[in-house]
């Protein structure tokens, strides 16, 4: 980001968001905007790194659980219980949560 502040129309640019988002963000305390003059707002280029390093992903990828119910349902429970077979479920399981989605 070049240099240290920013103006707000310039953060919003920098995220392509409106520059409203920008003060909605300011009013509910996610993003402060330093008011230097009368007419002179400007937002620091590391709060805005700040935020955006506190994002998170809008869904969580999460584990198929209806498949593994149509699994059991079609084999008729055939391997509900079964040691060996929840071993490998939960390495399944393992490797799902820590796949790097996005990357």
């Amino acid at each position: 980001m070049p240099g240290e502040w920013l103006t707000v129309q310039e953060a919003a640019d920098h995220l392509g968001v409106a520059r409203a988002t920008i003060y909605k963000w300011a009013r509910k305390g996610r993003l402060p905007i330093y008011k230097l003059g009368e007419k002179t707002s400007r937002v620091k280029a590391g709060d805005l790194e700040r935020l955006l390093n506190e994002a998170r992903t809008l869904y969580e990828a999460k584990p198929d659980t209806a498949a593994a119910q149509r699994l059991l349902a079609k084999t008729k429970g055939i391997w509900r219980n079964n040691p060996e077979i929840d071993e490998v479920l939960a390495e399944i399981d393992r490797a799902w949560q820590e796949w790097p989605l996005g990357s």
